[in-house]
């Protein structure tokens, strides 16, 4: 699995690219998100498009990198999860559990909400 990381506007972005099934490959994203917390990032997107497939190993550790994102007081959303990576998500619940987003608009409106007056 390769990650490539990008920010804009105060977002960060970790894009995916190939299976999340192996151990190391957890440990990686993790690892990068540590460093992410430690340098105070607020909001993280996971991005999924390109990623082929996820294993149990996989889902789990997503599942404590989002735990580990909210300890921390940043915002954590998964972007485009497609094929198997999207089925995996569905069976285990997932956009119950964490923001899951499948299009640039639902992405767009979560990273900048409306602006509601007081």
């Amino acid at each position: 699995m390769d990650l490539f990381m990008s920010e804009d506007r105060g977002v960060t972005y970790l894009t995916l690219i190939g299976q999340l099934w192996e151990r190391e490959d957890v440990r990686k994203v993790q690892d990068k998100l540590a460093e992410l917390f430690a340098a105070k990032t607020s909001r993280v997107v996971l991005n999924l498009e390109r990623l082929t497939f996820i294993g149990s190993i996989g889902l789990g550790g997503l599942m404590r990198m989002y735990s580990d994102a909210r300890k921390n007081g940043c915002t954590f959303m998964v972007y485009r999860p497609l094929g198997n990576v999207k089925e995996a998500f569905e069976l285990a619940e997932f956009p119950s559990i964490m923001p899951v987003l499948e299009t640039q608009l639902g992405l767009d409106a979560a990273l900048n909400p409306p602006v509601v007056p007081s």
